[in-house]
């Protein structure tokens, strides 16, 4: 319902703020992986990381997020 689609906008909403904070070469392994859909071996061929440093990135950006995203929601 409408609730639902709103709640979901202002999650997307976060989610572009949050990742506007990040420096480049995070929202470059981000871009990659979730908007790209690339694998990580992909990634690693494209950024120069190894599989496994990309996939060490990629956890430590996602909980970067959420600590940003729930600071922000506390502020609300």
């Amino acid at each position: 319902g409408p609730d639902e689609i709103l709640s979901h906008a202002e999650s997307a909403q976060q989610v572009g703020v949050a990742l506007e904070q990040l420096g480049q070469p995070c929202r470059e392994v981000i871009h990659l992986r979730y908007f790209a859909d690339l694998s990580y071996e992909e990634i690693a061929g494209i950024t120069g990381l190894t599989k496994s440093n990309v996939s060490v990135r990629l956890v430590r950006i996602k909980k970067e997020l959420e600590m940003f995203i729930k600071s922000k929601t506390r502020e609300i």
